[in-house]
């Protein structure tokens, strides 16, 4: 069995920086669904964080749920910890 990595960089509106391979959507605020266009074979091994330029080190980005079609990542702010639409980038793995 090969190993399948998908990997990218999301803006706070949910473009597609860099990367490919998925699809995002903008589900709430604060909430993306990463979604695949080939499914893992199990639900991937997740890491993600914020990315932005202007941001602070307490912002926060975190994997909510995974399946083999889509990984679902909440990101919040330092203030209030709040969910809050933020840049993010992550690496899945399976």
């Amino acid at each position: 069995m090969s190993q399948k990595i998908v990997s990218g960089i999301v803006d706070e509106n949910g473009n597609v920086i860099s990367g490919s391979g998925f699809n995002v959507a903008v589900v709430g605020s604060g909430q993306y669904e990463v979604s695949f266009n080939t499914p893992f074979d199990d639900a991937p091994a997740t890491v993600t964080t914020v990315y932005r330029d202007n941001g602070w080190p307490q912002d926060g980005s975190i994997v909510w749920a995974a399946d083999q079609n889509k990984v679902k990542i909440v990101t919040g702010s330092s203030v209030g910890g709040n969910m809050m639409n933020r840049g993010f980038s992550f690496i899945f793995v399976g």
